[in-house]
């Protein structure tokens, strides 16, 4: 957890706390807050999906490059067995080159994932803050109004 995951959470829980203690003077800050986290929510799981997309272009250049990779030998053992030392010699490099590309590429996507499962995570703590704070709200509504909140509708 970053010092800014911690700043928010720590403010998040102070907030939360000063709304339980004094249920009546936070009640439009309470709901100004619910609909907050519902647009970061929203904008979280937008931002989730365009990286979702980004890990599988990155999965489809891997497997291409892959099967680059993987042809390319038998280029080079080709060109050497024709006498073609120059072609050999540029297949080679190209190999070599894949091979590194390769290796970034899936580092890159482990790295990614990695980001990808933390953010789904930190998307996945928001969504129960805010069922948290909903029912807080509906409990605060229903003193207010002297209601039950469970009640059917």
């Amino acid at each position: 957890m970053t010092l800014e995951e911690l700043r928010r959470q720590a403010g998040s829980w102070l907030r939360d706390l000063a709304d339980q203690v004094c249920p009546g003077a936070a009640g439009e800050t309470l709901a100004e807050r619910i609909e907050r986290r519902k647009q970061e929510i929203r904008q979280g799981y937008d931002e989730l999906l365009r990286h979702r997309r980004f890990l599988e272009s990155l999965q489809a250049g891997i497997t291409a490059n892959e099967q680059r990779a993987a042809a390319l030998p038998w280029e080079v053992s080709n060109y050497l067995q024709t006498g073609n030392r120059a072609a050999a010699w540029r297949a080679a490099m190209l190999l070599d080159e894949l091979r590194y590309a390769l290796e970034q590429d899936r580092i890159r996507q482990c790295d990614s994932q990695a980001a990808y499962e933390r953010r789904a995570e930190e998307l996945a703590e928001q969504r129960r803050w805010l069922g948290r704070m909903q029912m807080a709200l509906r409990r605060q509504e229903s003193q207010q109004d002297g209601s039950c909140a469970y009640a059917p509708q």
